[in-house]
């Protein structure tokens, strides 16, 4: 008797696809780990991108971002939107700031003024040298050790060994203090702002609860995620209507991050 699964050739040849994809990807992480590594040691952890430098003197920051940041494909999507659609004459909110990559590239674009909000408090230091490196005024941003939420509160922060995958958990031995999106805005005297946002599904704590503050939102440049609230899980085709639904207009789409001005406002 003859044991085993039998396979069609289009099923065989889609196998082998798959296969070569996996492996072209792990030749390719391999690769940008190396070059990462080599990138640390010649620039001193302040990798050149451009007329900028990043600090990512950090265990948090793996040697493929310090490679991605080098060849100008770190946050690719969200990077060029900020530089074909971030208005020059609004002070920028980012939530997520992370290493400060994106902020410095809104700055140098606007020389605007910038809040930052980041809940990882490992990362605050490398922000603040990065802009200071980069010769960011003192009185041109504030950085925020908080995480975004729909009311003042006390939550749990893991940043889960990465720069990129930090993220509100349900138990965990980092308390951080939650904000909401009009508490930080309240900081802005020009009240009008553009958005930045990259927070892992935390966005639905705006999104769902706040509407006052993002009438004075001008622009939002966001990288949506399927998420949760209140026990209701949320698709991203959800989040994207119920951005519209608030006065906003699509403008542009790459992968999971947007662009939507505020019709109401222009």
């Amino acid at each position: 008797m003859e044991l085993g699964i039998k396979y069609s050739r289009n099923e065989i040849k889609c196998l082998k696809i798959i296969t070569m994809k996996k492996i072209k990807l792990k030749i390719q992480t391999l690769l940008l780990n190396i070059i990462g590594g080599l990138m640390r040691i010649v620039y001193n952890n302040k990798i050149p991108f451009e007329s900028l430098l990043i600090n990512t003197e950090s265990p948090l920051v793996n040697n493929r971002t310090v490679a991605l940041i080098y060849f100008g494909k770190y946050e690719k999507d969200e990077l060029e939107f900020v530089l074909k659609y971030l208005p020059k004459e609004f002070p920028i909110v980012e939530l997520g700031t992370s290493i400060g990559f994106v902020a410095l590239n809104a700055i140098k674009k606007t020389n605007n003024k910038i809040i930052c909000l980041e809940a990882n408090k490992s990362l605050i230091p490398l922000i603040e040298e990065s802009f200071e490196l980069n010769l960011v005024a003192d009185d041109q941003y504030q950085i925020l050790n908080c995480a975004l939420s729909n009311k003042k509160e006390d939550l749990y922060f893991s940043d889960r060994g990465s720069n990129e995958l930090g993220k509100l958990v349900k138990h965990s031995e980092n308390i951080i203090q939650g904000i909401p999106l009009e508490d930080i805005t309240k900081l802005i005297p020009e009240e009008e702002f553009v958005l930045i946002s990259d927070i892992e599904g935390a966005e639905i704590n705006f999104l769902q609860t706040e509407s006052h503050s993002l009438n004075k939102c001008k622009m939002m440049i966001i990288e949506l995620h399927d998420t949760e609230f209140e026990g209701r899980k949320y698709t991203i085709t959800e989040l994207v209507d119920m951005i519209i639904a608030k006065s906003f207009e699509l403008i542009e789409q790459s992968n999971n991050t947007y662009v939507f001005s505020n019709r109401m406002s222009a």
